[in-house]
């Protein structure tokens, strides 16, 4: 029987995945890797900044660009996604609104702003709290409190006054003789309900002055930012940081159980190397796996496999811009002039990616679909600034939802 061919294993594809399971399409999701969504923040991004902070995100999509990848998919879209991608995951795991951003104190002090954030994390929400008592772990290494409490002290409040912050250190290993854990690690032990106990004691014990008490992200398992809390006596929140953390991990590991669940058949470690077309549709795609070269056939395919972070897109020496598997158009196929040395300036070489229609077919240079039954979504898709917009989360489910629903609707 053919199938509708998903590739790639980020946000992107596996809401792809997901929907089109939800509407019967037999599907099968070839990844090489486990995908970048288990390296994320473990927040649902919408749109951060339109170029200044953005309180509403829907209501910031129609001042953006009109090539932008909102702008095609549509603001009543853009929200409808992400609503359907809260409720899957459920609320153990994000809470929040698409009309509002949480701001999220990260492990550098600054104030992440996000429509979904983990349960864990919301007790922190910087619109609300005026101080904080940041306490370090000091078996993690790379939350460093003096850095956090200075920076979040230094920022404006939204009323226009400062932020107060206290610092301190606490010291206990998650098991005996683990002295230099990853957060996410950590993180794990904290379902051992003694662990649980004698974090909160000694949390207790050492947190300074704040409304708040803002850890590293070690409360991310369901229950237990709130059992600390309550064994403290104050809100305890955690903050967002760099990987390996654990919110990304418990968002990729739902979403590939709920896939599968669902139907979807998952091959990992596949590298897919090609396709094979007739009459301007995509017939079948070419697969590397297990030392061996195999041919699936297709329905349709829906290619979310990343931007240049993942190695989708690359430019070379000369600065040739190609995407790696299939050769597809570009919006541009030269990086000249498209990085700037401000960084504190958008890129113009990260808006690079594949133009789509609004059905998220792919389009060659004169807006003509490449294949009839090949889509985009995700990161490999052009216009956005998603590093600096904090829109990328956004952009991957709405677009993989709506390249999902049209091959449904072509069955």
């Amino acid at each position: 029987m053919s199938r509708t061919i998903v590739i790639g294993s980020g946000l992107a594809g596996l809401s792809a995945a997901i929907r089109l399971a939800e509407q019967g399409v037999p599907t099968t999701l070839v990844t090489f890797g486990n995908g970048g969504l288990q390296l994320s923040q473990g927040t649902v991004d919408i749109l951060g900044y339109a170029p200044e902070r953005v309180d509403d995100p829907i209501a910031a999509i129609d001042s953006l660009p009109e090539k932008h990848p909102y702008r095609i998919l549509g603001a009543q879209a853009v929200e409808e996604s992400t609503k359907w991608i809260a409720n899957i995951f459920g609320p153990e795991l994000i809470e929040g609104d698409p009309h509002s951003n949480y701001l999220v104190p990260t492990a550098i002090g600054a104030l992440r702003p996000s429509a979904y954030v983990m349960p864990s994390m919301a007790a922190g929400d910087a619109r609300k709290v005026r101080s904080y008592a940041v306490v370090g772990i000091k078996q993690i290494k790379d939350f460093q409190t003096s850095m956090v409490a200075g920076n979040i002290a230094r920022t404006e409040t939204p009323d226009g006054g400062k932020y107060v912050t206290s610092e301190t250190l606490m010291s206990l290993e998650p098991r005996p003789g683990e002295k230099d854990p990853t957060s996410y690690t950590y993180a794990r032990a904290m379902k051992d309900p003694q662990l649980v106990n004698a974090f909160a004691a000694e949390l207790k014990r050492v947190a300074g002055e704040g409304d708040v008490v803002l850890v590293p992200p070690v409360l991310s398992y369901a229950g237990v930012a709130k059992q600390v809390s309550e064994l403290v006596g104050r809100p305890v929140a955690e903050s967002i940081m760099q990987p390996p953390a654990a919110p990304g991990r418990l968002m990729q590991e739902h979403l590939v159980a709920y896939a599968k669940s669902h139907g979807v058949r998952y091959m990992l470690d596949a590298k897919v190397t090609g396709l094979n077309a007739e009459g301007g549709r995509v017939k079948s795609v070419n697969v590397e796996l297990a030392g061996h070269e195999r041919v699936i056939e297709a329905d349709a395919v829906i290619y979310a496999p990343g931007g240049f972070e993942s190695g989708a897109l690359n430019m070379d020496s000369h600065r040739n811009i190609t995407e790696t598997v299939f050769g597809l158009p570009l919006s541009e196929h030269n990086g000249e002039g498209l990085i700037t040395h401000k960084q504190d300036e958008p890129q113009p070489l990260f808006e690079v990616g594949v133009r789509v229609d609004e059905t998220m077919r792919v389009l060659d240079e004169s807006g003509k679909a490449v294949y009839d039954n090949f889509y985009a979504a995700g990161g490999l898709l052009a216009g956005a600034q998603r590093w600096d917009e904090k829109s990328g989360d956004g952009i991957a489910v709405a677009s993989g939802k709506r390249a999902a629903e049209q091959v449904g609707e072509s069955k």
